[in-house]
């Protein structure tokens, strides 16, 4: 089976990560002497990628100075910059969709998500849906995220952030057992009607395909692991150590 193009979200600022990330972009940050974007690459190559788009903005030319062409990881890389304003996730895809097929994953350039991407493919395949989301029934602390979605037989029910302002307000929305695990797959119709150039968030997207009945799930049982905060990169050296 011929995977899909993969597309990395890679252009956040990254403040969480500060100092480091005032010199460098996230993507280049060190796991065990490692820059993780070559971590994400390998383990996409592992999982029969062929072809890659890294949507970025900040540090983006060190980005694409390190990866170059992707051939060093017998991938195909090429990369769509949000230019002078950041984009905001679905605004940075719009902008990419020239590069992309038309069905197409995404994932974030802070996640490591050791998973099986060629049984989401076949989901999404199998589902006749415009997009798929990933997601996980997760222990708050597990992942030290909020939850964000309810899902039960096999149907995502509500899809709503979580803030710690909402919290502190009403508390825990406890019919949100599950968190959006950060992998995705998305046709390029899920998007339109947005204007490229324009900022917008991948969340719109979601909403709006929950709302059509063009949303489909899948349940991974593995946990994810990212390096947007210091207490995510120590956990993940230690993980891959």
């Amino acid at each position: 089976m011929k995977m899909y193009s993969m597309a990395i979200l890679a252009g956040g600022l990254a403040k969480r990560l500060e100092p480091i990330t005032s010199v460098i972009p996230k993507s280049l940050v060190k796991i065990n002497g490692k820059p993780f974007i070559d971590i994400q690459l390998e383990l996409l190559k592992k999982n029969k990628f062929s072809h890659v788009v890294l949507c970025v903005g900040h540090g983006g030319d060190m980005i694409r100075d390190h990866v170059g062409n992707g051939h060093q990881f017998n991938l195909d890389v090429e990369y769509s910059f949000d230019g002078k304003k950041l984009l905001g996730t679905a605004g940075a895809i719009k902008k990419a969709l020239k590069f992309l097929d038309d069905n197409f994953f995404i994932m974030y350039g802070d996640s490591y998500l050791d998973t099986n991407y060629a049984k989401v493919q076949k989901k999404f395949k199998r589902s006749r849906k415009n997009v798929l989301m990933t997601i996980y029934k997760n222990s708050y602390f597990k992942t030290h995220e909020f939850n964000n979605v309810s899902f039960k037989r096999g149907k995502i029910l509500n899809y709503r952030k979580q803030t710690t302002t909402d919290i502190l307000k009403v508390g825990l929305d406890h019919t949100l057992q599950y968190i959006d695990y950060g992998l995705s797959i998305f046709n390029k119709k899920a998007f339109a009607g947005r204007v490229e150039g324009r900022f917008y968030d991948l969340d719109s997207i979601f909403y709006s395909a929950l709302w059509r009945k063009q949303l489909a799930a899948l349940e991974i049982k593995s946990r994810f692991y990212e390096i947007g905060s210091f207490q995510g990169l120590n956990e993940l050296r230690e993980v891959l150590s």
